[in-house]
């Protein structure tokens, strides 16, 4: 099964957001379908999400990537439905639950992926497809480069799975001119020869991603 693990989760966007109201760009009809739908949304600050990491690592987490990720959590969400083509949803079977006439939700787990996990792994390979990004199976990325923005670039080496090191040399993978670039690659037991043989550097606006199944 590709996807990992993505597969069958239940496809929920924990993110940052001071005002309920901010989230409505994310699901612009939920008012037609839910009654008073803000009224049982409690903000979930930047504050919280950080707190809440901090409660669940034991104060273990790692300070500046936890911050990176609370900071970036929102305009995160907004891209994978913007750019990633992302269908999103209440999270309505997971969180919601019915007092009087309003659904109160557990505070920063609103929105999911429409069709959670099983959905949201489709969507995300129905997009790599439409764009012209190449699935790459059989791989472990051993190094990530970025560009000097930051963003713009990134490139993973990729190192075969045993069974073909020794018939076959190290080859790069590139994943370059995506506003949030990642080529991430993984060991699995189902190598394609033909992914190992094309994983090349490239330097032109079409991304490359690793995967597995």
């Amino acid at each position: 099964m590709r996807g990992g693990n993505t597969h069958w989760s239940g496809g929920v966007l924990r993110f940052a957001f001071d005002d309920p109201r901010e989230i409505g760009e994310l699901l612009p009809d939920v008012e037609e379908q839910f009654e008073n739908f803000y009224d049982g949304v409690s903000p979930y600050t930047q504050d919280d999400f950080h707190g809440d990491l901090m409660r669940v690592t034991s104060g273990r987490t790692d300070p500046v990537l936890s911050k990176l990720l609370v900071s970036s959590s929102f305009d995160t969400v907004k891209w994978m439905k913007k750019v990633g083509g992302i269908k999103m949803e209440p999270a309505i079977t997971l969180s919601a639950v019915k007092k009087g006439n309003v659904m109160v939700w557990a505070r920063g787990l609103v929105v999911r992926a429409e069709h959670e996990g099983v959905g949201l792994s489709r969507s995300w390979f129905s997009t790599a497809e439409r764009l012209g990004i190449e699935i790459r199976y059989g791989a472990a990325a051993t190094e990530l480069l970025i560009g000097d923005d930051g963003r713009k670039s990134a490139a993973s080496r990729c190192a075969m799975t045993t069974a073909f090191r020794s018939s076959m040399p190290d080859r790069w993978c590139s994943a370059a001119a995506v506003s949030k670039p990642m080529c991430r690659c993984a060991p699995s037991t189902s190598a394609r020869w033909l992914v190992l043989q094309k994983c090349a550097a490239r330097r032109t606006t079409r991304a490359t991603v690793c995967g597995w199944r």
